[in-house]
Order: C-alpha cells, then sequence, then structure tokens
C-alpha cells in the first residue's frame, strides 16, 4: 500500500499533537503534585476493651504479626535491645520500619521508609480504666516527589489503611 505525502503528514501531526498531550498531561500533574503538600498526616483516637499493658503488648510485638491479615509478611531483619527493625510486605510492596521510642504501656513511636516516601508512626496510649485504653496514633508520610504526591493522594488510602490496623487490632485484643 502507498500512501500518499498528505497521509505522511497527517499521521506525523497526529503524533505530534498525541506526545504533547502526553507530555502537557505530565507536566499538569507535575504542577499539582509540586502544589499539594509534601506531608500527609492522619491522626486517629479510638478506645479499646482492654487494659494498656495488654494493647502496648500487642502492638509492640512484631514476631506475632499474623492477625494482621493485611499484610503478606513481616520479617524482622535485626534487634538491639527493644528496639527493632522490620519489614513488611503487602501485595508486593515492601515497607522498612525502625523502632524510634519504647515507652511501656503508654508510648510507641517507629520511623517508616519505602523507595518513594519517608514517614514516621508515633501512638499514645491513655487508660480510662482498668480494661479500657484511649489509643491515639499519628502517622505522617512524607513524598517529596511530586509526581508520587498526587498518586499518593488517588491510591493510598490512609484513612482505610488505618481503619483496617484498627479493626485488626481489635479483633486480636477480643481474643485475647
Amino acid at each position: 500500500m502507498h500512501y500518499s505525502t498528505n497521509d505522511e503528514g497527517r499521521d506525523m501531526k497526529i503524533i505530534s499533537y498525541g506526545l504533547l498531550f502526553i507530555i502537557g498531561i505530565g507536566i499538569m500533574i507535575y504542577v499539582i503534585g509540586y502544589f499539594l503538600p509534601e506531608t500527609r498526616k492522619l491522626t486517629k483516637e479510638t478506645v479499646y476493651s482492654a487494659n494498656a499493658e495488654k494493647v502496648y503488648n500487642v502492638i509492640t510485638d512484631n514476631q506475632n504479626w499474623q492477625y494482621r491479615t493485611s499484610l503478606d509478611n513481616l520479617e524482622i531483619l535485626s534487634r538491639d535491645g527493644e528496639n527493632e527493625v522490620w519489614q513488611e510486605t503487602t501485595n508486593g510492596i515492601t515497607i522498612l520500619f525502625k523502632t524510634r521510642e519504647k515507652r511501656p504501656f503508654e508510648y510507641y513511636a517507629f520511623d517508616i521508609s519505602s523507595q518513594i516516601f519517608t514517614g514516621e508512626w508515633r501512638a499514645t496510649l491513655t487508660p480510662i480504666d482498668e480494661e479500657q485504653t484511649r489509643f491515639e496514633a499519628t502517622e505522617s508520610l512524607t513524598f517529596p516527589n511530586p509526581f508520587i504526591r498526587v498518586l499518593s493522594y488517588l491510591f493510598m488510602d490512609l484513612e482505610k489503611f488505618r481503619q483496617t490496623y484498627e479493626d485488626e487490632l481489635r479483633k486480636k485484643l477480643e481474643k485475647e
């Protein structure tokens, strides 16, 4: 089949416009990401029907993570006294964690890092009475790359992740 010069010119225009459109979308995503906050933060509070010691012991026990059905794997990489470095894998994505601070039965914090973000998680446990604990946790994630920042808002539902964690923890505490 033979194309005329007009057909080839038209095809080149379509390809050129297509590339300009794709480049324009990329620039638009970058600009949107540039103006979004670099750090996403979620603080949530809930009450568990368990004393602070029990809640603390469960959330700091990385060896017995199987109650967290949202995880595919959790591997402890190193230990130095009470401090640990571990990695969690979910849906093929691995995230590294490192203990920042532990104060038995009242506070637990760790650093979070992956290829696309860094952050921290911290929880405060406040006894309400002998059988109830107020659990307040804050997760802060920083996305330096504007493209990834936009994607994080589209595909990382921090509220849903936290709710899943709280539901799994509640079930574990009820069993013990």
